[in-house]
């Protein structure tokens, strides 16, 4: 695991001087973190590689017997607190090892919640929705057709078959791709 070493004072800095296992785990964070926030700057502070976006938004570590992810706020991390059950957490903090990564689809919903809670100030319920809100795009009648099946975030579609979103009144091929998209990005599906 990452050994005690000097302070870096640049990223490359501090991933150069990581093993190749810890470093190869923070790279597939970085490529996450990139898809969901391209934008996002990334430099050294508190003493560790920090992606900012107006302001802090996901730091990583190693440590002698883990490495941790920190998305900077408990708030968000909150909102994932039952598929987190399987790693060590604290309040903004997430421990993994190169052996048990936290899910990619996983670490893109929280990059993502983190990202909706810095761009609008929001609360925790509505950070916890946010990494299951219902795709952008559906048009007018599939939204109108979801709504009044009560079904307003990806999770709610877990209790319905596709099929039986197909039927309903205003449901059409591109919102069912669209649902089927995000409901794979968000790591959830449809009941069997």
């Amino acid at each position: 695991m990452g050994a005690t070493m000097p302070k870096a004072s640049t990223v490359k800095e501090y991933l150069d001087n990581q093993p190749k296992d810890v470093r190869a785990a923070f790279e597939r964070i970085r490529r996450t973190v990139k898809t969901v926030a391209p934008d996002a700057t990334e430099r050294i502070s508190y003493g560790m590689p920090t992606f900012f976006v107006e302001k802090a938004l996901l730091g990583y570590s190693a440590h002698a017997e883990h490495c941790s992810i920190f998305p900077w706020s408990g708030l968000t991390l909150k909102g994932f607190r039952e598929e987190l059950k399987d790693f060590t957490t604290a309040t903004g903090t997430v421990r993994f090892t190169p052996d048990h990564q936290i899910p990619a689809a996983l670490l893109k919903r929280i990059v993502t919640a983190r990202l909706h809670e810095i761009r609008s100030g929001m609360t925790r319920d509505d950070v916890k929705r946010s990494a299951y809100a219902l795709p952008e795009g559906l048009g007018a009648p599939a939204e109108r057709a979801l709504s009044s099946a009560r079904i307003t975030t990806l999770k709610d579609l877990k209790k319905w078959r596709e099929a039986d979103v197909a039927e309903l009144h205003g449901i059409g091929p591109k919102a069912l791709k669209g649902l089927r998209a995000a409901l794979k990005s968000a790591g959830i599906s449809y009941k069997k």
